[in-house]
């Protein structure tokens, strides 16, 4: 036990060892009191629970994270309960971690698995952390270990960012064209015209178009996971939202035979209940490309077109929305973003670019 220290809160503070590290170095853990006996006590409790069991000092990091992810995240929706920790405590963290005692790891064994994952996207880093940082902190509160030690690790990954691609006003214009004669083709045109993500435009049903007022709302999305398909609200509240829709985008709408069933989707299986998001991509949308490549290649001399994801139809709508309006305000409403500085992250950059494209042409020019 180590001698008491004076706090500026007035409290007195005595460390006592509770266990080892992996390279067998003390870990010690802080007890508080009004005076030196009442610090003393609490360590003495804490020590006596150990010692009867009711402290389980040799509990796993992957034992406390089964557990922790049943009795703390059960609550969440199923797509992300699989997909954000199901996925990383049983493909990432377990197989990293092994048989690792969870009072034995420390900041250092943190930081070293996030060095040795560097190859992920930031993104799926981020949500890693986010992960390990909750459970080590249930861990402190139910004095399984002293401290946090995911709390202040850098995340920095050497993944290339995916850049975004987006069709030009003549591309756009062209795949409507194309998609107006084909039999997978309207759902195309409302991602291009709206700026719908697959998740909502399968998701869309009869009764949230209002073909009167040249409206549509968003007001739910499909997810899915192994084994889970999941019908609920969308990304983020700011997902949801009414979009006007044009005339060109109401009549080939009309076109649509709606079959009255109890599910009233607008895009749908032949029973008329939801589609999975990847059986859409795998047995329309790549169908859909597929005829839209032979089209172009016909009509172009063998030139290939540019063949982009579902998302990137999206992105498409909020490039097109951003060079007519030169609003960022008004793009992001449009793309229903829940802070304007994702907006800005992606649109703002592409029109500097555009802007150093200029500059260079001007300069040549004069020189």
């Amino acid at each position: 036990m180590k001698k008491k220290k004076g706090r500026a809160d007035g409290l007195i503070e005595i460390k006592v060892e509770v266990g080892r590290s992996l390279d067998e170095k003390p870990i010690r853990k802080s007890f508080y009191g009004h005076t030196k006996k009442e610090a003393a006590d609490k360590a003495k409790e804490y020590m006596q629970k150990r010692q009867y069991g009711e402290i389980d000092e040799k509990i796993t990091l992957a034992e406390w994270a089964d557990k922790w992810v049943i009795t703390y995240k059960s609550g969440v929706r199923a797509v992300t309960f699989q997909k954000t920790y199901r996925f990383s405590i049983d493909h990432i963290i377990k197989p990293y971690f092994k048989d690792a005692r969870l009072a034995a790891i420390r900041p250092i064994d943190i930081q070293e698995f996030f060095n040795s994952n560097m190859r992920y996207s930031f993104m799926v880093l981020q949500k890693l952390k986010n992960c390990l940082s909750s459970m080590f902190e249930a861990a402190v509160e139910n004095e399984l270990v002293y401290k946090n030690p995911a709390k202040k690790i850098k995340v920095e990954s050497t993944a290339t960012p995916m850049k975004k691609r987006a069709y030009t006003e003549e591309e756009t214009i062209d795949i409507i064209s194309f998609a107006k004669k084909h039999k997978y083709g309207v759902p195309i045109i409302l991602m291009l015209k709206t700026g719908l993500r697959k998740s909502e435009m399968l998701a869309l049903r009869w009764k949230d178009i209002d073909l009167k007022n040249n409206t549509l709302t968003v007001n739910q999305s499909v997810s899915e996971a192994p084994g889970v398909l999941e019908v609920g609200k969308p990304k983020t509240p700011a997902s949801m939202a009414t979009l006007p829709i044009d005339d060109d985008l109401k009549a080939v709408l009309m076109t649509i035979p709606r079959n009255i069933t109890k599910y009233d989707y607008v895009f749908h299986k032949k029973d008329g209940d939801i589609m999975r998001p990847d059986n859409w991509v795998k047995c329309q949308y790549r169908k859909f490309m597929k005829d839209y490549k032979a089209y172009y290649m016909k009509e172009h001399d063998g030139q290939e077109p540019r063949i982009l994801t579902p998302h990137e139809l999206r992105h498409t709508f909020g490039s097109l929305i951003y060079e007519a309006t030169r609003d960022i305000h008004i793009t992001s409403r449009m793309m229903r973003h829940t802070s304007i500085m994702t907006t800005s992250k992606t649109y703002v950059h592409e029109q500097f670019e555009t802007k150093r494209t200029a500059i260079g042409k001007v300069l040549a020019f004069r020189s």
